[in-house]
C-alpha cells in the first residue's frame, strides 16, 4: 500500500543525474512477510530480479537487457 503516488526523479541512485527513475514509497500492514534469513526484502527482490522491462517508452535508461537485475536498474530499501 501507498500513501503517496509514484514520482520521477533523477537517477543519481544509479551513477546518472541525466537519467530519470521511478520512486515508490510503500509500506506493509503485515511485518517480516517477505522476510527471509533477516533480510526484510528477500522476497520482493527474488519476484522482481529478471522481470522483463517494456523498452522504447520514455524511459531514459538504456538497457543491456530489457529486464529488472537488482542493484543495476532497480533497487529496494527498507525503512522501518
Amino acid at each position: 500500500m501507498f500513501d503517496d503516488p509514484p514520482k520521477i526523479i533523477p537517477a543519481s541512485i544509479f551513477g546518472n543525474d541525466e537519467q530519470r527513475c521511478w520512486y515508490f514509497e510503500w509500506y506493509m500492514e503485515r511485518e517480516h512477510l517477505f522476510e527471509v534469513n533477516g533480510d526484510e526484502l528477500a522476497r520482493v527482490k527474488e519476484l522482481f530480479e529478471f522481470v522483463p522491462v517494456i523498452v522504447d517508452l520514455t524511459e531514459t535508461a538504456q538497457f543491456e537487457r530489457p529486464m529488472f537485475k537488482l542493484g543495476h536498474n532497480i533497487i529496494f530499501d527498507y525503512k522501518q
